[in-house]
């Protein structure tokens, strides 16, 4: 009987690296960069979908599951030349997280779609999604610092800046500087066409 479980076990893990190899030679295919440390974890129900030109580091854990939950949804979209720099966690389960182009996430950013309920009587771990506060939407041309953490329900807007080490959990307007924990507007972005329009 252990034989046979240990044989079961040594076809699933090829099974699920030939995968893994596929969806990377296809992402590859449109100048994706992924890093040989990169992790990816994504089951039957889980999407990720990356456009043209993204740069994933090592240690990047991106995940798209259900985990088994009613709630049959876990997708992940990065638009174009979009850079997710080393041990930075992405967890698309329960939700969907929407990432812009031209965005950089920095090191060791978590941003998370989907939290388990907590006003429970159950075990909190085998509770269902919360879907009062899920998905994240992320903007076009978004700087996030270093270990950022990013909860869900948070819409950041483009242009937008987030201070190292903040925790976002409101919505971010355009162009606007945040920091801090939880974080909070600090300031605006100057930009040339804001220059421009006062001339």
């Amino acid at each position: 009987m252990k034989i046979i479980y240990a044989v079961m076990f040594i076809l699933f893990d090829f099974v699920k690296y030939f995968q893994h190899t596929i969806l990377r030679a296809h992402w590859r295919s449109k100048d994706v960069f992924i890093a040989r440390k990169a992790s990816f974890t994504i089951d039957s129900f889980g999407e990720v979908n990356i456009a043209h030109g993204v740069y994933i580091a090592d240690g990047v854990l991106i995940v798209a599951t259900t985990e088994n939950t009613s709630v049959k949804t876990a997708q992940l979209d990065i638009g174009e030349n979009t850079v997710l720099n080393e041990y930075s966690n992405i967890r698309a389960s329960g939700g969907r997280i929407v990432i812009g182009a031209n965005t950089m996430i920095a090191q060791g950013v978590s941003i998370i779609a989907t939290n388990h309920k907590i006003n429970t009587d159950k075990l909190m771990i085998r509770e269902q999604w919360d879907l009062t506060k899920s998905n994240v939407r992320i903007g076009d041309n978004v700087w996030i610092g270093a270990n950022c953490v990013i909860l869900p329900g948070v819409n950041i807007s483009s242009g937008a800046v987030i201070a190292a080490g903040a925790v976002v959990n409101k919505d971010i307007g355009i162009n606007e500087i945040w920091g801090g924990v939880p974080a909070r507007l600090i300031s605006i972005r100057k930009t040339a066409s804001q220059d421009n329009d006062k001339a």
